[in-house]
């Protein structure tokens, strides 16, 4: 079974329309014999309502994965259409932004000590942890809050990796000839648009950039790989190199996040509901 689609894909009233609502009246007034009367306020609100802009009052589409606003008209735009912003060097680490070629610590178990057990006192279980510590570099993107990096509210930071698409259809190629499976471009087709439309549970598809100062194919993000890196490190390293960067722009930052949060917040049912219809 399928787990359902995002919540964001469902259809959400629009805020324009919402906020074009007249306020709730107080107690009803006498009715004046001079001036405007009743019915000539209602027939000005009235008008004044559906004489707004088409654009402003049009409900906002959501499409698989990515909220577009339906107007064609760019200046009414409540949303932005490009999911990346360039940051500069020195610019303070947010959530979504991605950094290329990030040192990281990941854990490999030797062979030799794959069916050990941990030494008899603390001082073995430490070093055979740090034997076991190994430096490598990948693609992430960061997913601690932005609101915490704002206030300096974390020391350390949480990234995941984000793999460009045509290296990941090459892994996923080599996983399904491990398995004795067809690669086919109809399969390819088929698990990325489960991605993109929020059906695999621990990956979240990024858009692509072809045109602009700094370019990017589509990316996958990785859920099942978290790292921490202390935010020093990645901020004196983003100083250091000098480099520009890109960063997901509002919504699709709050996206990636929400998609962060399903993957945890998920629940194995012992029982499915069994269905009568």
């Amino acid at each position: 079974m399928r787990p359902s689609p995002l919540p964001s894909q469902s259809r959400v009233p629009c805020p324009d329309l919402c906020r074009s609502l007249p306020r709730r009246f107080g107690r009803p007034s006498p009715m004046r014999k001079s001036g405007r009367g009743v019915v000539s306020t209602l027939s000005s609100m009235v008008t004044r309502f559906f004489s707004r802009s088409e654009s402003t009052s049009r409900p906002v589409r959501f499409g698989s994965g990515s909220p577009t606003q339906s107007s064609s008209d760019d200046s009414t735009k409540t949303m932005t259409d490009t999911w990346y912003s360039i940051r500069e060097p020195q610019a303070k680490l947010t959530q979504g932004d991605i950094i290329t070629e990030c040192p990281l610590l990941t854990w490999e178990t030797p062979k030799a000590d794959a069916g050990e057990a941990l030494g008899p006192t603390p001082v073995d279980s430490v070093d055979r942890l740090s034997r076991m510590a190994e430096a490598r570099k990948a693609d992430v993107v960061v997913m601690t809050q932005a609101c915490d990096l704002a206030q300096s509210k974390v020391s350390n930071v949480v990234l995941c990796p984000c793999l460009p698409l045509s290296k990941f259809k090459v892994r996923w190629e080599d996983s399904e000839k491990s398995r004795n499976q067809v690669p086919s471009p109809k399969a390819w087709k088929r698990l990325c648009d489960d991605i993109k439309d929020g059906y695999m549970w621990n990956l979240f598809m990024m858009d692509s950039l072809p045109e602009s100062e700094i370019t990017t194919e589509h990316r996958i993000v990785d859920f099942h790989a978290i790292f921490t890196v202390p935010r020093t490190f990645i901020e004196t390293l983003l100083v250091e190199r000098g480099a520009k960067r890109l960063s997901l722009l509002p919504p699709y930052r709050e996206h990636l996040s929400q998609s962060f949060a399903r993957y945890f917040m998920r629940v194995g049912l012992p029982q499915n509901i069994k269905p009568v219809w």
